[in-house]
């Protein structure tokens, strides 16, 4: 996790001493504090005023503010946007007897460092999510520890909503489950069943975010597949990125559903490529030949694509060693290669199953 400390007072920058040495080991860390303390206790110098800082970590995945909530408050409001990007925040006062959780503490996090920081401090932590406050299953919570995308937000309100009420929320899985489904969940083994459209909200964990489960479905979307693309040299982006799309919808998978793109070495300044990863947020993988060429399996060869790169199928096994903990893992190609205008793509999953604490 990335997190950035402040403090403005004598006090509060020896605590945030304290919180910067207990999480730096798991966690990067930078702690900042006004000129007069900073050299003091061998932090860093905010030397800007709060405004400009705040916004400049405002990309941070948290910030942890030793001060008044006002002074938080105000530092941050111009720059929050939704629930889904803004960084966790949390409020300690400078003699650490309260730790406030104050904005994102489901899916940004600020809930769990928070319960971190009273351990480390002994200060009281201060969690005010209805979810949390009631101990019932939190949605959002849920998915960002099984690293899945919430694809309707408004439904995941109204999920939180059903379980704090006590109201029939379904529950189905495209994939296997691990651990025992929470008592605030309804677990419907049958997502074909036409009863369960005249339910009124449920949760489908699936690839396929336009499924139709329950009369409302929120759809969690497990990060599990790899996409692999092959292109013509200098094929243009609008070209990649239609086949691509046209591919995922005709096998209805939701592009959130993508963890890394990955193609040959020989495609790495591959611009078309670069470019689509970059609109969404993924990391582009390139492998030498020979790594895969080490990669087992049924592909579909084609001699060449071996004369130009080394290897015989590219979108295939780029997509295969990525989902692939190692070379002879079982791994399920769920989209065999696809071809339109000298772009090439497949979907490989990785070994993955939905967990229960």
């Amino acid at each position: 996790m990335n997190i950035s400390i402040v403090s403005f007072t004598d006090n509060g920058s020896k605590v945030n001493a304290n919180i910067l040495e207990k999480l730096k080991k798991d966690n990067d860390v930078k702690a900042y504090a006004i000129s007069k303390y900073a050299s003091k206790y061998g932090l860093l110098e905010t030397g800007k005023p709060l405004k400009e800082w705040t916004k400049e970590h405002f990309k941070d995945d948290a910030i942890i503010f030793i001060s008044a909530t006002g002074i938080a408050v105000r530092s941050i409001a111009p720059f929050i946007e939704k629930k889904t990007t803004d960084p966790a925040v949390i409020v300690m006062d400078e003699r650490a007897n309260f730790v406030i959780s104050l904005l994102s503490g489901h899916i940004g996090g600020a809930n769990e460092l928070t319960l971190k920081l009273s351990k480390i401090t002994g200060a009281l932590p201060v969690i005010t999510t209805a979810t949390d406050v009631n101990n019932t299953f939190a949605v959002d919570v849920f998915a960002v520890k099984n690293n899945m995308y919430i694809k309707e937000m408004k439904l995941a309100k109204e999920v939180a909503a059903s379980v704090l009420e006590h109201k029939y929320v379904g529950f189905v899985s495209d994939f296997p489950i691990e651990g025992n489904i929470d008592k605030a969940l309804t677990y419907e083994k049958d997502s074909k069943k036409p009863e369960l459209l005249e339910k009124e909200i449920g949760i489908h964990v699936t690839l396929d975010e336009n499924s139709k489960v329950f009369k409302n479905t929120l759809h969690l979307i497990p990060k599990i597949a790899s996409l692999g693309v092959g292109c013509r040299k200098n094929k243009d982006f609008e070209s990649v990125k239609k086949h691509i799309l046209d591919t995922l919808k005709k096998n209805n998978i939701s592009i959130h559903s993508i963890k890394d793109v990955s193609s040959v070495d020989l495609k790495k300044d591959e611009q078309g490529i670069i470019k689509f990863a970059q609109e969404v947020e993924i990391p582009f993988i390139v492998y030498t030949s020979k790594e895969l060429l080490q990669v087992k399996g049924d592909f579909s060869a084609s001699a060449f694509v071996k004369n130009i790169a080394g290897v015989d199928n590219v979108c295939e096994r780029s997509a295969k060693k990525s989902a692939s903990k190692n070379d002879d893992e079982e791994i399920n190609i769920i989209v065999r290669k696809t071809a339109n205008d000298g772009v090439t793509a497949a979907l490989a999953l990785s070994d993955w199953s939905v967990k229960f604490e």
